[in-house]
């Protein structure tokens, strides 16, 4: 650990300020404290799910994750492994120490979809409070969704969470692809469709090269072949 004589260090209430010189490498900093009665904690709303699949119930999965980079990349990390991705940007929130709940709500679903319990989750401010740092055992909630339509394909929601008059929101869009031998993809905004991986382009490539090579080839013997006897030609008719 390295120490850093000449840096300044201003406290508020919510936010620490480190002035530091200038540095020739990446730094970490980490600070410790004993939160107080009316701290709030800065937290992000992840939200992850598998690949869907039309005609089957799709489980939206919604965490409340500390506002760090190596505790996002530690649950996206964990996610992948179970299948699932994030399926919006995190969106940040206050969370208090107190006794009140978070409610989780998801709103605005697609015709065609349905919520299988409650469209309102919670968690205890005390779980999220109290989460540890930097971990893969945040608190979360899930969603899940029945498919009651299969004629339709294009999904639709929102989800809010809010804690003591702070809200975190994100819009979830979705396409489920119906025909045979195709896949679906997630991106951060929704999902798109992905065409059959055995008939990438890359394959398409590779069986278009040997003609190409050919046809050069042949291109090329050609055009080496008439200057020879276009001078022997000219030197016939000298002599």
């Amino acid at each position: 650990m390295e120490v850093y004589p000449n840096a300044v260090v201003n406290q508020k209430h919510n936010d620490t300020e480190v002035i530091l010189p200038s540095l020739r490498e990446d730094v970490e900093i980490a600070a410790f404290g004993r939160p107080g009665k009316d701290d709030r904690k800065r937290m992000q709303m992840a939200i992850f799910a598998s690949r869907p699949t039309q005609g089957r119930d799709w489980k939206i999965w919604v965490y409340l994750v500390d506002d760090t980079n190596p505790a996002c990349k530690s649950i996206c990390h964990e996610e992948d492994k179970r299948g699932n991705s994030l399926l919006s940007p995190c969106s940040g929130m206050f969370v208090s120490n107190s006794k009140e709940d978070i409610t989780i709500e998801l709103s605005a679903l697609e015709p065609g979809w349905k919520i299988k319990g409650s469209s309102i989750k919670t968690i205890k401010s005390r779980d999220a409070w109290n989460s540890p740092e930097n971990s893969v055992d945040f608190p979360r909630c899930y969603f899940e969704i029945r498919h009651v339509d299969r004629t339709k394909q294009s999904f639709f929601c929102r989800i809010k969470a809010s804690h003591e008059g702070d809200v975190a929101r994100a819009e979830i869009v979705g396409y489920f692809e119906k025909e045979k031998g195709r896949q679906v993809i997630q991106t951060h905004r929704g999902f798109k469709k992905l065409s059959n991986p055995d008939c990438d382009f890359s394959a398409k490539i590779n069986t278009s090269i040997p003609t190409f090579l050919f046809v050069l080839f042949v291109f090329f013997a050609s055009s080496l072949s008439r200057p020879r006897l276009s001078r022997n030609n000219s030197n016939a008719a000298t002599t």
